[in-house]
């Protein structure tokens, strides 16, 4: 392993539980790009599928669920979704339920929404939201049948390994990124 930058040495003996929020599912955006801006979100001006997700299930989100964290990352895994000139497409991975979404149209963003309602709620919410209207438990709560509005999506059968290669925010991860590659 190459010296990491002076200062920046890796903590190996600390523990790491709660270290970082829990998530219940990622999302990593197929861009193949190697690097982004800071927050991914504004990337390309904000017209991107980091920015739309995080829309719905970031603060002030319709989706919005403080027991249920979703993370949106961007991955320099090419999309296999082929480009097309009249809509915004991509790929994306979900992990910890290991699926894969081939195609995935940002406009209209019912293609989106779907994602959000059918891939990334929970099945049930967490007991602190007991005291909300059926309405607003509902619109919390996967919706199986969206699933069906992203035709192709697939178990993923391979082994995953990430390691983050950007050096926009920690210049670690522009040193050990680069190993990978």
């Amino acid at each position: 392993m190459p010296a990491m930058p002076e200062g920046l040495e890796i903590d190996r003996t600390s523990p790491l539980n709660g270290v970082m929020a829990g998530y219940a599912e990622q999302v990593l955006v197929c861009t193949g790009q190697d690097d982004w801006a800071s927050r991914i979100e504004d990337e390309s001006g904000g017209e991107n599928l980091a920015a739309d997700l995080k829309a719905l299930l970031g603060k002030g989100g319709v989706y919005r669920d403080p027991f249920h964290n979703v993370s949106v990352l961007n991955s320099s895994l090419p999309s296999t979704a082929p480009p097309r000139g009249d809509v915004q497409n991509t790929s994306a991975y979900l992990v910890p339920s290991f699926k894969y979404v081939p195609f995935l149209p940002r406009v209209p963003l019912d293609s989106v929404q779907a994602l959000a309602k059918g891939f990334l709620l929970p099945p049930t919410l967490h007991a602190a939201h007991d005291g909300l209207s059926p309405i607003h438990r509902d619109r919390l709560t996967r919706d199986e049948a969206c699933r069906a509005l992203l035709p192709g999506v697939q178990d993923v059968q391979d082994v995953l390994v990430l390691v983050c290669g950007h050096g926009g925010r920690d210049a670690r991860c522009g040193v050990v990124g680069d190993i990978g590659r």
